[in-house]
């Protein structure tokens, strides 16, 4: 958490994680790193192969976008927004869209 939180944010940010949530600030989510920057550790993350579609989408979800939002700003249905974020998730092998997020951040992919 970075210390220009708020104290009432940072509050409810501790109180989140005591009870079992994670908390991801923003600015780690739209942080470019480049793949120079990786470590070894990174290597299983190689860039799969994404549609330039599914990279538009992948960085909504970066901005932290919802679904709806997204298809509104890429002029596409919401329902073809889910399918692109399932197959970013599958070629990720992320669990959730925010997990997508980090570990596109983290690989390079998308930013």
């Amino acid at each position: 958490m970075p210390t220009s939180t708020p104290p009432k944010i940072a509050l409810q940010v501790f109180a989140m994680v005591m009870s079992g949530g994670t908390y991801f600030p923003r600015e780690a989510l739209l942080q470019p790193i480049t793949l120079a920057a990786r470590g070894a550790g990174d290597a299983a993350l190689d860039t799969p192969g994404f549609t330039p579609r599914q990279l538009q989408v992948l960085e909504g979800l970066r901005q932290g976008r919802a679904n709806k939002t997204i298809a509104r700003d890429l002029d596409m249905q919401e329902s073809t927004v889910k399918v692109h974020v399932r197959q970013i998730m599958g070629k990720l092998g992320a669990a959730n869209r925010t997990q997508a997020a980090l570990l596109a951040a983290r690989s390079g992919v998308g930013g």
